[in-house]
């Protein structure tokens, strides 16, 4: 009975844990609200990821089991704190890449956010990148969906399949353009460039 007890608690202290992000690989350097990162730490809360220049980090929704990638000269704002499902970040510049994790599909809150545009996650690979000077934002797609929303007029939405890019914002205007179709060695220079 004392075991069966002793179980029981620890079933349920374990189905209350926060989520966590988890340091997966750190090429160069990155801080978590200006604390410097470490290979294999974990990360909770909320906060903001800063990465340096020729820089790399990437780290995983422990619950989920989706993986980011943040490259250099980059910056993202990440909730911790949510409940299961609600893993999402916020690409403030930069670049930033989101893998699908092989633990459980992602949830229509899960994606990558910034200022002109949602990226609704549909269990894909992507990567987006943000120019805050011009007010932009791009996704290219490598495997999967993912659902191009304009953040100032939520009915302009696109979904872009696997090998298409599209934009929003600055110089590609204040709705969503036409999707385009990239040749394979596009894709391949864009999938080279933020790999981890």
């Amino acid at each position: 009975m004392k075991m069966f007890f002793v179980l029981m608690l620890a079933s349920v202290q374990f189905s209350f844990a926060a989520p966590q992000g988890k340091i997966l690989k750190l090429k160069g350097a990155a801080t978590y609200n200006d604390v410097a990162l470490k290979e294999g730490e974990t990360i909770i809360g909320k906060g903001i990821i800063k990465v340096s220049d020729k820089s790399v980090v990437r780290f995983r929704y422990e619950e989920a089991g989706h993986d980011v990638l943040v490259g250099g000269n980059s910056e993202i704002t990440v909730d911790f704190s949510q409940p299961k499902g609600g893993e999402n970040i916020t690409l403030v510049q930069g670049v930033s890449r989101w893998i699908s994790g092989k633990v459980q599909k992602p949830r229509e809150s899960a994606g990558i956010k910034t200022k002109t545009a949602t990226m609704g996650v549909r269990g894909t690979d992507f990567i987006v990148m943000v120019n805050q000077l011009l007010d932009e934002s791009e996704v290219i797609c490598f495997d999967g969906e993912v659902a191009l929303t304009n953040n100032t007029n939520k009915a302009d939405h696109k979904n872009i399949h696997k090998g298409q890019w599209g934009g929003v914002g600055g110089r590609f205007g204040r709705r969503i353009g036409d999707i385009i179709d990239l040749p394979e060695n596009v894709l391949k220079h864009f999938d080279s460039s933020l790999a981890l």
